[in-house]
């Protein structure tokens, strides 16, 4: 429990906040311009018109698009991982506790 407490600290100093509720409303933040942008790239990559065979440069850019998308998405996910584990440790839990 202590490690996390203080890898929990460590990011909030490198944010630049002081306590976890700061720590969330930034997550929160991050989060919802990672939605934004992920959105955004799915929605080029449906614009993208696709060739099929043989593969243009409009379909490796689409296919690129749509990697870049899902990158985006699992840095969502963390995102809203990590805020939740600053608001278990702001009630002074572990995430997974009750």
């Amino acid at each position: 429990m202590v490690e996390i407490r203080r890898d929990l600290d460590s990011v909030a100093t490198a944010l630049g906040v002081t306590n976890d509720a700061d720590a969330c409303a930034l997550m929160r933040r991050l989060e919802v311009q990672a939605s934004e942008l992920e959105g955004a790239l799915l929605r080029l990559h449906n614009a993208v018109p696709q060739h099929g065979r043989p593969v243009t440069a409009m379909d490796e850019f689409a296919i690129t698009i749509h990697e870049a998308s899902k990158t985006v998405h699992q840095a969502w996910t963390q995102l809203m991982d990590l805020r939740l584990s600053f608001q278990a440790h702001e009630r002074g839990q572990e995430r997974g506790e009750s």
